[in-house]
């Protein structure tokens, strides 16, 4: 927002998500290996550590940051944290 540089965003819009996703159920972290890569947040199922999944965020158009799977499927729009943290869910198997 404002003056954020496009990691700063990415890493706030994942954040959002994993505040979201630890109320349900999930645990995560934003991780950013090293400057080259951008940051990714990792969530595990805690019932099923071997369950985990790696988030992206990306800009597809001007101020529209839409999340992904790690195999580069779109998850949905990054501000719908609701339904991102449901397919999330589906995929992890975490129970409602």
């Amino acid at each position: 927002m404002g003056n954020e540089t496009p990691a700063g965003t990415m890493i706030r819009l994942l954040q959002n998500l994993q505040r979201r996703a630890e109320e349900n159920g999930l645990a995560g972290r934003v991780v950013q290996t090293s400057r080259a890569h951008p940051p990714v947040l990792v969530l595990i199922n805690p019932d099923i550590h071997q369950l985990s999944e790696e988030i992206s965020c990306k800009e597809v158009n001007p101020g529209d940051w839409w999340l992904y799977w790690s195999w580069g499927g779109q998850i949905g729009r990054a501000t719908d944290v609701t339904g991102a943290v449901a397919a999330i869910r589906r995929v992890l198997g975490t129970r409602p």
